[in-house]
């Protein structure tokens, strides 16, 4: 019997009868947590997707770098994670595109 951290055991399928497990991760980065989870994810060989916040990103851009290098997707959660379902349309608009410039830019 193998033990695997990275091996998920699921009925479920996808189309092409593969199963999957997506690791998804919201609300940073965080100089405090992401290296750890990082570097758990490397040592599995472990893909992930990275949800952060503009305002994060902004001050840490050697984590999204990283993120990026090790191949992991980052993926935008606004600039300062409003809740959006109060704000009007041109602040929902400006929270995504601010953020994503500066996930752009963090970015290689």
């Amino acid at each position: 019997m193998r033990h695997c951290l990275s091996e998920a055991r699921s009925e479920c399928a996808d189309t092409t009868g593969c199963r999957s497990v997506y690791l998804t991760f919201d609300d940073g980065p965080s100089p405090l947590c992401t290296p750890d989870v990082l570097d758990v994810l490397a040592e599995h060989r472990v893909p992930a997707t990275f949800c952060v916040i503009g305002a994060y990103a902004a001050s840490q851009p050697k984590l999204i770098q990283r993120m990026i290098a090790e191949g992991h997707e980052v993926a935008n959660h606004t600039m300062t994670h409003p809740d959006l379902s109060r704000c009007e349309p041109t602040e929902v608009k400006q929270e995504i595109l601010t953020a994503s410039r500066v996930i752009r830019m963090a970015s290689p």
